[in-house]
């Protein structure tokens, strides 16, 4: 497209579709493969429809069984896409982009979008093939070529960009202008596109929150837009054409990861008080690289005020640190990082809190390990926390030790079904009232992607 595409705000949109969160995960390992182990990681070495020998003829087929015919795929190749973006025609441009991306990944193909940007930059998406064994799809894995303003293709700076697996999968780009502005493209098959959009999660200081979408449209199925005001991390795009569970939201991070560089230490930058004195928790050394990567698509985690709020041993030796994340404006998260005796170290996603309560709010330990108890674990130490059912069950009052730790039961199936959505009220040691909350589980949507 030449201009911005235009756009309205659409309010909170349509239901989510919790069927998003396999599609996600299904795309995302198919990306993940390509990037790690190269594009060649899913081909089998079998040949396409095309390159298949001649049927054998009548007199061989009573004796040698006819060669099987693959299923054809069923959507064209990406790579077959027409070239989108009011750069298309420019072929040196191209051709410059195709060069860069081609050093760092020897196989690039094709560039499959090519656009000015109105800073004065240029942006390209290169696609590198992967094909799969079983014919399930036929898809390319994507790096993106950012040209600043008055550079050369050469100084291009080149980052991961996703895949594309169907024909209905879309691929894009968001990145930091020379003039301050975050910009996004967006493209799928060359058809009609309308398209949401969204740059920010509004949070509001009780812990809840909600996102605001844009809609755009495309008539060569692409769209380029302009994001003002505070844009998140993460720039999340939806289908608004197609419907069912074969659409996915698709996840941008503004100016992407290196792609010379995909096992860059997040823990660089990232500082995280409460690591000395009496902490007890996972390895310290390892905390803020988790941290980071936790934070990622939600704030940045070098400009955050991080603090370890409670750290401790659960349950069999195994460690755990809540940790308090907080951005400039004041807006609160919590994540838990735990630690098995057996080395195994992972953190749980960043759960928006109501900010004034973000050091002393509860965190809901549900692992999912059989034979484990649910655990409540308490930042403000020893005392006492009363649950009050959301489904007019009798209360519950259960005693947080000294090391601030509340078992609340040994099923943790069974008290997770019955505590999500309780309301929590703590009580110290001496009886006063230190926070009133409602229980959480592991966040299952932490980017809002279902609204």
């Amino acid at each position: 497209m030449d201009e911005l595409a235009s756009d309205r705000v659409t309010g909170l949109g349509r239901p989510g579709r919790r069927l998003w969160t396999v599609r996600l995960a299904v795309l995302a390992a198919v990306v993940i493969a390509a990037v790690i182990l190269g594009p060649n990681l899913l081909s089998s070495g079998g040949k396409r429809l095309s390159d298949q020998p001649p049927a054998p003829s009548a007199a061989a087929t009573t004796a040698v069984p006819p060669t099987p015919t693959p299923r054809a795929v069923a959507w064209p190749s990406a790579l077959r896409w027409k070239v989108r973006g009011n750069l298309a025609d420019d072929a040196a441009f191209v051709a410059a982009a195709l060069t860069r991306a081609r050093e760092t990944q020897a196989d690039a193909a094709k560039v499959l979008f090519a656009q000015s940007l109105p800073d004065g930059g240029r942006v390209a998406v290169v696609a590198n093939p992967s094909d799969d064994s079983g014919g399930m799809f036929d898809g390319v894995s994507l790096l993106a070529v950012h040209v600043p303003a008055g550079a050369d293709p050469q100084h291009g700076r080149v980052t991961f960009a996703g895949g594309i697996a169907t024909e209905e999968d879309m691929a894009g780009w968001a990145g930091h202008g020379s003039d301050g502005r975050v910009y996004a493209v967006v493209f799928a098959r060359p058809a009609p596109l309308q398209v949401e959009i969204s740059s920010v999660i509004d949070y509001r200081p009780d812990g809840t929150a909600s996102r605001q979408w844009r809609l755009l449209s495309g008539r060569d199925g692409s769209a380029v837009v302009a994001l003002t005001g505070r844009v998140d991390p993460l720039v999340v795009a939806r289908r608004r054409d197609l419907d069912g569970p074969s659409t996915y939201p698709l996840l941008l991070t503004v100016d992407g990861d290196r792609a010379d560089n995909p096992d860059s230490d997040r823990g660089a930058g990232v500082r995280v008080a409460g690591l000395g004195g009496s902490y007890a928790g996972p390895q310290a050394q390892r905390v803020p690289a988790l941290v980071g990567a936790a934070a990622g698509g939600l704030l940045d985690p070098k400009a955050a005020d991080i603090r370890v709020v409670w750290s401790g041993t659960t349950y069999r030796g195994q460690k755990a640190a809540v940790v308090r994340l907080r951005r400039s404006d004041g807006v609160a998260f919590q994540t838990v990082v735990v630690q098995h005796p057996g080395g195994e170290t992972y953190t749980q996603d960043l759960r928006h809190v109501a900010w004034r309560d973000a050091d002393v709010v509860p965190w809901l330990l549900a692992t999912g390990e059989f034979g484990t108890p649910l655990l409540l674990l308490n930042p403000s130490g020893p005392g006492r926390v009363v649950i009050t059912p959301a489904y007019g069950e009798p209360k519950l009052t259960v005693r947080i030790g000294k090391g601030g730790v509340a078992n609340l039961g040994a099923d943790q199936a069974v008290m997770s079904n019955r505590l999500l959505g309780a309301t929590a009220t703590v009580y110290d040691a001496a009886g006063r009232r230190v926070v009133r909350t409602t229980l959480a589980g592991p966040n299952d949507d932490p980017f809002l992607l279902a609204q």
